[in-house]
C-alpha cells in the first residue's frame, strides 16, 4: 500500500498536526458513493447499496437532518459547486427548501464574512472539470492539489468569519476508493438502522460498516495534536461546518455517535493556524 508523502498534501498535514484526526472513522455501508451520502444526512440508505440513477432520480423518502433541524427550529445551508447530491433526497425538493440551496462561489464567502451561515451547513465539492474550475472532489483520476485548495479555502472562510469561535469543521469522505487497509473494517455488533434489506442479489442487511476513511474534525476549542481518537462511527458526515450552543438528538443512527465535545479541550478557543 502506498500513498502521499505528507509533503504532497500540506493542506491536510497541516491540519492533522493541528486538530484532530480520527484513526477509526469508518463509512457507514461497504458500498458505493451515493449510499454513503445518504447516511451522512440521514442515517439510513433506504435499502440503497449502490448508485442506481433510476432510484436517484425518483428521489429517496427517508427522513434527514435537514427535516429535524427544521422542526427544531435550527437552520442548514447547502453550498454546492456542481449539482447538490442532496437533491436526491425527496423532502429536499419542496419549494420550501428552495432558498436554503446556494451557489458556493457566489455566497459562501459573503455568508461567512456577515456572520450569517447557518446553524447546520454542508459543502459540496465539484464533482467534475468544468470550464471556470476544476473538479475537487480527490476521486481518482481528478488532481488532489484541487482538492487541497479547495479545503484550505473553506478552512480561510471560516477562520476569517465572526462565527469561527462557535464552529466545528468536520472533513471526511464517502469511502476511499477501494484501496487496502491494514485496519479491518467492523462486521459484528452493528445494528441496522431501519431493518430494510438490501436488493438482490446480496439482500445486505447493513449490519457492517464499510472502509475506514480520512476524517478531520477543526476548531478553535480543540487543542494541537489531537490524533489517534479511537472512534468507530456509524453515521460519517460530509464536508461541513456546524455551530450553535447545542443540537438535540436528531436521527436515531447519529445517536451512536460519542459527542465530539469530549475533544474540546479549552475552556477558551485558542488561535488558529494559517494554512
Amino acid at each position: 500500500m502506498s500513498g502521499f508523502h505528507p509533503t504532497r498534501i500540506p493542506v491536510f498535514t497541516t491540519l492533522a498536526n493541528e486538530f484532530a484526526v480520527f484513526d477509526r472513522w469508518f463509512a457507514s455501508v461497504p458500498a458505493s458513493t451515493q449510499p454513503n451520502r445518504f447516511y451522512v444526512h440521514s442515517a439510513t440508505s433506504h435499502g440503497a447499496t449502490s448508485n442506481v440513477r433510476k432510484d436517484l432520480i425518483r428521489g429517496f423518502p427517508q427522513k434527514t437532518i435537514f427535516d429535524s433541524l427544521d422542526e427544531n427550529g435550527l437552520s442548514f445551508g447547502i453550498y454546492y459547486q456542481s449539482i447538490p447530491a442532496t437533491l436526491f433526497f425527496s423532502s429536499l425538493r419542496k419549494l420550501k427548501n428552495i432558498f436554503k440551496f446556494h451557489n458556493y462561489a457566489l455566497k459562501f464567502k459573503s455568508h461567512a464574512a456577515e456572520g450569517k451561515l447557518p446553524n447546520y451547513v454542508v459543502v459540496e465539492q465539484r464533482w467534475y472539470d468544468v470550464p471556470f474550475g476544476l473538479a475537487n472532489d480527490d476521486h481518482p483520476s481528478h488532481d488532489v492539489a484541487e482538492g487541497q485548495k479547495f479545503v484550505k479555502e473553506v478552512y480561510e472562510i471560516l477562520r476569517a468569519s465572526p462565527q469561527w469561535k462557535e464552529m466545528a469543521f468536520l472533513i471526511t469522505y464517502d469511502e476511499h476508493g477501494g484501496f487496502y487497509d491494514h485496519v479491518p473494517t467492523p462486521v459484528t455488533g452493528v445494528p441496522s438502522p431501519d431493518g430494510i434489506v438490501g436488493p438482490d442479489p446480496f439482500y445486505f442487511r447493513f449490519d457492517r460498516l464499510g472502509v475506514r476513511v480520512p476524517t478531520f474534525l477543526i476548531s478553535p476549542w480543540i487543542d494541537r495534536g489531537t490524533g489517534k481518537c479511537l472512534i468507530i462511527c456509524l453515521c460519517e458526515n460530509f464536508v461541513l461546518h456546524a455551530y450553535g450552543d447545542s443540537f438535540p438528538p436528531i436521527l436515531s443512527g447519529i445517536r451512536i455517535l460519542p459527542p465530539f465535545d469530549v475533544l474540546m479541550s479549552f475552556s477558551f478557543p485558542r488561535k488558529s493556524c494559517c494554512l
